[in-house]
């Protein structure tokens, strides 16, 4: 899994990180299969963006993950 650190990395191109991510690239971050984020969304380990058609995690909610 993913460490904070490695999470807080901004890209290189200078435009901000994105508040919130879909389901394969949350996944992607934290080397862990699609199946696996939905399981965790499923059993309320990770908690999805309300309000939203899509899909989505906020960026505060991986690190609450990542750190606990």
């Amino acid at each position: 899994m993913a460490t904070k650190a490695q999470l807080e990395i901004a890209p290189a191109n200078g435009t901000p990180a994105p508040l919130a991510w879909n389901i394969q690239q949350v996944a992607a971050r934290l080397n862990l299969a699609t199946i696996t984020i939905r399981r965790l969304l499923t059993r309320g380990k990770l908690r999805r963006v309300d309000g939203t058609r899509k899909v989505l995690i906020a960026e505060a909610e991986l690190l609450r993950f990542v750190t606990q």
